[in-house]
């Protein structure tokens, strides 16, 4: 199984998450069993297989067409607070 290089400890300062040393051995453990399934999908001989599609190409779409929109001060009317030009809401974010 291929080694995997991960800084978990710096991956969780950045996600703002505490793990425990013993969280993080299992973690790097599970990323190298990922990476191994990855390595073992690589193997497969896929030269004979057409790519796939997205899938969207099933789904009938509607064509493309500019139609009007309401105008600014008709999609502020019934806003809670408005300053004229933007919706105006609560701050839920400190930093």
């Amino acid at each position: 199984m291929p080694q995997v290089n991960l800084q978990i400890d710096r991956i969780a300062r950045l996600a703002r998450i505490k793990i425990s040393p013993e969280e993080a051995t299992q973690l790097n453990r599970d990323l190298e069993e990922i990476a191994g399934y990855f390595d073992q999908i690589r193997q497969i001989d896929t030269t004979s297989v057409n790519p796939a599609g997205s899938g969207s190409e099933a789904i009938p779409g509607r064509p493309d067409r500019a139609i009007e929109s309401i105008a600014q001060n008709e999609a502020l009317g019934n806003a809670p607070q408005a300053d004229g030009r933007f919706f105006l809401v609560p701050k839920v974010i400190d930093k």
